[in-house]
């Protein structure tokens, strides 16, 4: 990605929020691709799926950056939290 940053290119964007529609709480990686594909912003793609499969592969090797969106409750003191976990390309490599 730095890449193309410094050459001017603006780099693209994968959005994959997933979850189950049936479980309310579960659906919110689902709603909140939905609503960024909304948006139409230039580079960025979005896709909502019920789970992470290995077909997507395919369209993660195309992409610059990829962003998951998916819910995880933790209840600390009646107050929701939210987490952002940040992945290293090398460290989701798969290796045979």
């Amino acid at each position: 990605m730095m890449d193309n940053i410094l050459a001017g290119i603006s780099p693209t964007f994968l959005i994959i929020g997933y979850g189950n529609n049936l479980r309310s709480d579960d659906a919110v990686g689902q709603r909140v691709s939905d609503a960024i594909a909304t948006w139409k912003l230039p580079d960025v793609r979005s896709l909502s799926v019920c789970q992470l499969t290995p077909e997507l592969t395919n369209i993660l090797a195309t992409v610059d950056v990829a962003v998951f969106v998916d819910t995880y409750p933790i209840c600390k003191e009646r107050e929701w939290v939210g987490k952002i976990v940040e992945l290293e390309k090398e460290a989701v490599k798969h290796r045979v």
